[in-house]
């Protein structure tokens, strides 16, 4: 399939139509989208969203509606963003391309607006956490179409995901140790950002999520890596291989072997 150079390395993915739309977004440094190639969704892009954070970004036209509708009933999508309307991705300037994502919303909320509940995919195992919750988009953000379209306020500078809803720091009884790594994952929610920790739990440095398997491989004291983001079985097999004690993050991939000796801990293990 059609696709940027950090699709296999990215804790997170763009799920676009085609091969031009994938080559407007490297135009504009986004390197990690994947092409579907027309309504049939391929298998790969069904699998991948097991196990990664996936954006559908699709057309502003009835074709972007109908791939919407089949990604949703196949795959795991975790948020959507459209293109303004009338206007398809391939064409967009970098500027709409940041806009468009910057306006993304949590694929519940966009299910749940549209009328939607009827026809998206129900994972076998359901994560309570694995979908943000966001704030409801600002009234005339959204036309009926539910494509966005241009507005007057200021550009954000930052583009960022909703945080996932936050941890209740007093709903379960932990020992002291998981209570650490608690308020850990609370303090980086939202961030995408991994802190790795030695022996006693110090913190032997903080990276971007996705710097974090490169960053292990180096930093051979770690014993632990508290991050938000998803746990991947790449991650376990490193952490098996550094004989690291735990792994927590926010959610659970697709997960075939769990090494021994490595505890694993998610959101929902550590609040409810």
């Amino acid at each position: 399939l059609p696709s940027g150079p950090n699709v296999s390395d990215s804790d997170a993915i763009i799920i676009v139509e085609g091969r031009q739309d994938v080559l407007n977004l490297l135009r504009s440094g986004i390197k990690n989208a994947i092409a579907v190639e027309g309504t049939n969704v391929p298998k790969t892009v069904q699998e991948l969203s097991k196990e990664r954070a996936l954006t559908a970004f699709v057309d502003g036209d009835r074709g972007g509606d109908l791939i919407l509708k089949e990604l949703l009933q196949v795959a795991e999508v975790d948020f959507i963003a459209r293109a303004p309307r009338g206007k398809e991705v391939e064409e967009l300037t970098q500027k709409q391309i940041m806009k468009a994502l910057r306006n993304k919303i949590p694929a519940d909320q966009y299910v749940e607006m549209y009328g939607l509940s009827g026809q998206v995919y129900k994972p076998e195992t359901e994560f309570p956490e694995a979908k943000n919750a966001g704030p409801a988009p600002a009234p005339g953000r959204f036309d009926r179409g539910g494509e966005p379209r241009p507005e007057s306020r200021p550009e954000p500078r930052d583009v960022r995901e909703a945080p996932p809803a936050p941890l209740t720091p007093a709903t379960k009884a932990l020992n002291p140790k998981l209570e650490k790594y608690r308020d850990m994952l609370l303090q980086l929610g939202g961030s995408s950002t991994a802190r790795l920790l030695d022996e006693g739990d110090g913190v032997v440095t903080e990276v971007p999520v996705r710097e974090l398997v490169d960053t292990l491989k180096a930093k051979k004291q770690t014993r632990a890596v508290v991050f938000d983001g998803i746990i991947t079985q790449r991650i376990l097999d490193i952490a098996a291989e550094m004989n690291m004690s735990a792994v927590v993050g926010t959610k659970m991939g697709t997960i075939t072997k769990q090494p021994a000796g490595v505890v694993v801990w998610t959101r929902s293990d550590l609040a409810p």
